[in-house]
């Protein structure tokens, strides 16, 4: 006798997750620590899984692959969150005021002792900052080149 069976995924209770806020300008890096307690007498080596919601907010939030965590001890887990676009913002329902729209993510880790954290991620980002004016008279009808700097944050 052959039995198949499918599995469905059950979302967990609000009170079971955490949150992590970021707010930083675009294109610049900030970081959150979460903090994991062992209680077991063996050290754990545990993977932590990070994903996003939607496509557009891929590779924004990072962090290591292992986070190994000593026996009867904790261990820290930087988040690092770096937005390369500025988000968005909606009107609020039944209302002709704006809301921002969050970079969303979630962060999960499986514990040895059967148990889970899952962390949900939210980063807003602003517009960039000014990082220099430029000024320069020129006289009238004459033809002059004006050097602007510009540097590309993209690879």
């Amino acid at each position: 006798m052959k039995i198949n069976l499918v599995g469905n995924s059950v979302s967990q209770e609000s009170s079971e997750t955490k949150d992590l806020d970021f707010k930083t300008v675009v294109r610049k890096a900030t970081v959150q620590t979460v903090e994991i307690t062992n209680t077991d007498d063996k050290e754990w080596a545990i993977n932590p899984t990070i994903s996003t919601q939607s496509d557009s907010a891929r590779g924004y939030f990072t962090g290591k692959q292992t986070l190994v965590v000593p026996a009867k001890g904790k261990a820290s887990f930087e988040v690092n969150y770096l937005p390369k676009s500025m988000t968005g913002k909606q009107k609020k329902a039944d209302s002709e005021e704006m809301e921002d729209v969050p970079h969303t993510g979630s962060l999960f880790f499986p514990l040895h002792n059967g148990s889970a954290i899952l962390y949900q991620l939210k980063g807003l980002s602003t517009e960039p900052e000014i990082e220099d004016t430029i000024e320069k008279t020129v006289t009238a009808r004459n033809t002059e080149n004006i050097v602007i700097p510009v540097k590309n944050w993209s690879r």
